[in-house]
């Protein structure tokens, strides 16, 4: 079972703003962990139809986006303008 960070935005949160934010976590990331890390352990998706990210933190660099990406939300977006829940999905069958 995966462990999986879904981040649900308001409807006027533009999702441009958060997938610039997401761009500047996965560059912190990719600092701590290198490229060859990121491009084997990093995964993450988007579904803009229900205004979500998804972050698969099933791995250190995983886990480390989820965090770097919360941080940076809370500093870019008013209060209240996101959720994130920690959910865990039993089958592994998205991914991007």
């Amino acid at each position: 079972m995966a462990t999986l960070y879904q981040y649900k935005f308001r409807d006027d949160v533009h999702l441009n703003d958060v997938e610039n934010t997401l761009v500047l976590a996965t560059a912190a990331v990719e600092s701590l962990h290198g490229p060859a890390r990121m491009s084997m352990d990093l995964r993450y998706w988007t579904e803009p139809n229900q205004g979500a990210v998804i972050v698969d933190g099933g791995t250190r660099a995983g886990q480390d986006l989820a965090a770097i990406f919360t941080g940076l939300l809370r500093h870019v977006l008013p209060k209240r303008r996101f959720s994130v829940q920690r959910i865990t999905n039993p089958r592994d069958g998205r991914r991007g």
